[in-house]
């Protein structure tokens, strides 16, 4: 077992990394029009810069844990941390669109290979069930920092450096946490666990293919959409197929039997399709539709990502004493009440209620 001193090391390193994954995913939300303007067109290719984050952390998480107990735990995460930093400069190279992307899809593959190889070794850290309790806590309330620092930081940095500063902030402090990681938390036991390489392929395909008919239908091309919307129920089924004969499936068909965790899953499976969406929509339109600057457009939408900051780390106190169903109905409920006078505010001219909605 590691020294006290390394092991606290080690979980500020590990929750940084956490931090990192949820800094990325809200940053873009705020720049993507300055991007646009920059990089030229339309916002059906800007919003392949959020997806093609997006997608492969989704697609690829459930085979980095595999991967990680195979080839171990810190190894793969400081690989992570590796391709983290390199993919994060590369997107402030990115001289068009093409290579942003790109960039952002090998971002997506580097958060995959960190989260579970993260979360796996603070395990191995604090075994004990009070102290692992503590360090999750420390663990979730700096990710939650994070996600409320990224809309305030990423207009703060585009508005003084441009869009690109927001993405070199984390390439230094990617490759820091990566030496931590290497010199402070022990190696893990391997196992010879099969990767289930063609499941996550497929699932990776089923999900480009949703999203792309999403975003082709918001750009009016209605018959192109439904042939993506219908390829992707034949990937989504494929998907299953696959799973059911794979000898060491990426999701066990069980696991979502009818029950208590598939409930879980479906509820926040609707939560955060409905809060990043909000980000990505709430962001452009402070911008282009009501004239906000992006710093302007960053501290607007400070509230909304403070609140979920400080409701993640609540959330569990409020749980243990009333049941998880008490603070998830009040929870979507206010969700639902918020996205009502956001759409109110939507026609106000700008500078009014819409920074406050």
């Amino acid at each position: 077992m590691p020294s006290a001193s390394h092991r606290t090391v080690a979980l500020i390193a590990l929750s940084v990394a956490f931090r990192l994954i949820q800094f990325d995913a809200t940053v873009v939300n705020v720049v993507l029009g300055t991007m646009t303007r920059e990089l030229g067109g339309d916002l059906g290719l800007a919003q392949w810069a959020v997806d093609g984050y997006a997608i492969p952390f989704a697609a690829l998480m459930l085979l980095a844990g595999p991967a990680a107990d195979r080839f171990g735990r810190r190894r793969v995460c400081v690989l992570g941390f590796a391709l983290f930093a390199l993919a994060t400069a590369a997107c402030a190279l990115s001289p068009s669109w093409p290579a942003l992307i790109g960039s952002r899809i090998a971002q997506g593959v580097a958060a995959a290979m960190i989260l579970p190889s993260s979360l796996a070794m603070i395990g191995e850290l604090y075994p004990g069930t009070a102290e692992r309790a503590r360090a999750l806590g420390i663990w979730g309330g700096i990710a939650s920092a994070g996600f409320a620092a990224g809309p305030p930081i990423g207009g703060l940095l585009a508005a003084s450096s441009g869009w690109r500063a927001a993405f070199w902030v984390g390439a230094p402090i990617a490759v820091l946490a990566g030496i931590a990681v290497l010199r402070t938390a022990p190696d893990s036991p391997r196992h010879s666990r099969p990767l289930d390489v063609r499941g996550a392929t497929i699932g990776a395909v089923a999900l480009a293919l949703a999203t792309a008919a999403l975003i082709e239908f918001g750009q009016g091309r209605g018959v192109l959409a439904l042939a993506l919307l219908l390829a992707a129920v034949a990937a989504g089924r494929a998907f299953v197929v696959a799973q059911r004969s794979a000898t060491s499936p990426m999701l066990p068909p069980g696991l979502l039997a009818p029950g208590p965790f598939r409930g879980a899953v479906l509820t926040g499976l609707i939560f955060n399709f409905a809060l990043y969406g909000a980000l990505l929509v709430v962001g452009l339109a402070l911008q282009e539709v009501h004239g906000l600057s992006v710093l302007a457009t960053g501290t607007a939408i400070l509230p909304m990502t403070i609140v979920v900051a400080l409701g993640s780390t609540t959330s569990g106190l409020i749980t243990a004493r009333t049941g998880p169903r008490p603070p998830m109905i009040a929870g979507f409920a206010f969700a639902a009440a918020g996205a009502v006078v956001v759409a109110a505010g939507a026609g106000i001219r700008r500078r009014s209620s819409p920074a406050w909605a």
